[in-house]
């Protein structure tokens, strides 16, 4: 909008150019400000403009902010031209010097106030609390969410936790989180995710197992879906199986044995055979209930899928069967975990007699490790008593099936150690840690038989190296031996002589290494580091295991 021209003023817009020089050039205000009007007419009403609002005049030269004390509504005659204009009455400094080139200024109104902007948060984010943009109504404690971002070291991070509280302000809300993240967190791009809910692997569906016949003791059904889904459980076996079964409309209830079922309790157990089929077996009256004779009555409810393909990348989950009203899509920001495969004969063999030393209760310190080594989905386990803040601790190295880390705050994690808790004594502190991968790399010459070919022999050796030091055969603090490596090595049908050159860990620079007569690399054993319990080592062979593995010349 446009300043009308004041009655008379045909004045040189030279003296405004010459007064606004010497105002950029440093001359106080107070030495150009005028005695003339205080009050400027617009082009023509504007019903925006109020008293105690803002307007800037401005010319190419000069520009300058004043308060409208006053708005009135006039009419003027100028130019040939009549009209109602607005009055304004303005408050402060130099307003003459716009009376010298009413035509070239310009009259900027109708201001709004705008709040002041927060001053811009560029910390880390870090701890237990967080704050977040906007406000966000309707959290409530013990709700599930996720933090997702990238760490200060440049790595993606995506941290499981609870809501313990919130705090909701106007422009922010404050997350009381726990447990709190590992690491710090870039600002940008860091996530809270807030909408989450716990999804589990397997697929639900029913099936009519058949009639029940009370002639039959021990009467048993195979289920056809298989394998039957198991969860995670803080139970003595660690796992609950994920079937439900009624006869007629009556759920019976499982039981891990029907050794001490009543003879009227309605119970039933469920079996795996040597192939891998799944039974559901009933009493026989005198342990557990016969089943009532009838015409298809037995029926059961379950899930299958189980394993680790469940244990899928973060981000992939992204297909919903069904999506309820309201839902627009679905993901996994954290990678899934705690899938296990089902128990080998092998590892079976070893698990079994564990669980009858303990006779489900901890007491010792080796009956926390038997615990924990019964324990579905936990490979490998190390007890060790350490002095901690809270005093002597109960500390427990846990490896996952397959050399998986168990990690903290996960659905292994939490039921093992609320199953320790409850089996052993309550006032005896726990922590459950999960072990530390680490990998060692070899640089050996094979002296070969001439009867045998150089290449299959070396493959051979390779093979013998990797298959003894693997997750499956070491343990948890093992130190690897320069004379083991031999003796392995040595073992191999052709093998006439090693010379081991190189014996390194896994992490070393191949720029930083040198032939060596290291004798041995040792694992880190449990042990206490400023106040807070670090876990055992695990060494195994690295991916890319040799240096060098060349025939000896």
């Amino acid at each position: 909008m446009r300043l009308s021209a004041a009655s008379g003023v045909q004045r040189a817009h030279a003296a405004l150019l010459a007064r606004s020089d010497l105002l950029r050039r440093g001359v106080p205000a107070r030495l150009l400000r005028g005695r003339g009007r205080s009050t400027i007419s617009l082009d023509r009403v504007y019903d925006g403009v109020l008293p105690h609002s803002f307007t800037v005049l401005k010319t190419p030269a000069y520009t300058e902010l004043f308060d409208v004390t006053r708005v009135a509504e006039a009419s003027r005659a100028e130019f040939g031209i009549s009209g109602k204009s607005s009055l304004l009455t303005l408050r402060g400094d130099n307003l003459p010097l716009f009376a010298l080139a009413v035509r070239e200024t310009t009259a900027l109104v109708q201001s709004h106030a705008l709040p002041r902007a927060r001053t811009p948060i560029t910390r880390t984010v870090s701890g237990e609390l967080i704050d977040v943009a906007g406000a966000v109504p309707g959290l409530v404690k013990d709700r599930r969410v996720i933090v997702q971002g990238t760490s200060v070291a440049g790595l993606p991070v995506a941290h499981q936790a609870r809501l313990l509280a919130a705090t909701v302000l106007a422009d922010r809300t404050t997350l009381h989180i726990t447990p709190p993240l590992p690491v710090a967190l870039r600002r940008a791009g860091t996530v809270v995710f807030g909408n989450v809910a716990l999804a589990t692997h397997g697929e639900t569906g029913a099936q009519i197992l058949g009639a029940g016949d009370a002639s039959q003791p021990f009467q048993r059904f195979e289920l056809k879906r298989l394998p039957l889904t198991y969860r995670s459980a803080s139970n003595e076996s660690g796992v609950d199986s994920q079937l439900s079964l009624r006869v007629g409309d009556v759920e019976w209830t499982e039981k891990p044995t029907l050794y001490g079922a009543g003879p009227g309790e309605r119970a039933y157990t469920i079996s795996t055979d040597e192939r891998g089929r799944d039974w559901v077996v009933f009493g026989d009256g005198v342990r557990g209930a016969r089943l009532p004779s009838g015409v298809n009555n037995v029926r059961a409810s379950y899930r299958q899928g189980l394993g680790q393909a469940g244990n899928v990348a973060a981000d992939k989950l992204t297909q919903l069967m069904t999506r309820p009203m309201g839902l627009k899509g679905v993901s996994n920001p954290v990678a899934a975990e705690g899938g296990t495969d089902a128990e080998p004969a092998s590892q079976a063999r070893r698990s079994m007699p564990l669980g009858t030393r303990t006779l489900g209760r901890a007491v010792s310190l080796l009956d926390y490790e038997d615990f924990a080594l019964a324990f579905t989905g936990i490979a490998k386990a190390q007890a060790r008593v350490l002095q901690l803040a809270a005093g002597p601790t109960v500390a427990i190295t846990v490896a996952g099936q397959g050399g998986d880390p168990v990690s903290v705050g996960g659905p292994i994690w939490r039921n093992l150690l609320a199953a320790l808790q409850s089996s052993g004594d309550p006032h005896v502190p726990i922590a459950l840690l999960s072990y530390q991968a680490s990998t060692f790399r070899l640089g050996l010459k094979v002296k070969r038989d001439p009867a045998y070919e150089i290449d299959p022999l070396l493959a051979a050796v390779e093979s013998a190296l990797r298959a003894h030091f693997a997750f499956d055969v070491r343990a948890l603090g093992q130190p690897v031996l320069q004379s083991e490596v031999v003796a392995v090595a040595h073992g191999v049908p052709g093998v006439l002589a090693i010379d081991l050159d190189f014996l390194f860990g896994g992490t070393q620079p191949l720029a930083q290494v040198w032939p060596s007569n290291r004798t041995r690399l040792l694992a880190s054993a449990m042990r206490v580091h400023n106040g807070v319990a670090k876990p055992a080592e695990l060494l195994t062979l690295h991916p890319a295991a040799f240096h060098r593995l060349e025939e000896m010349t």
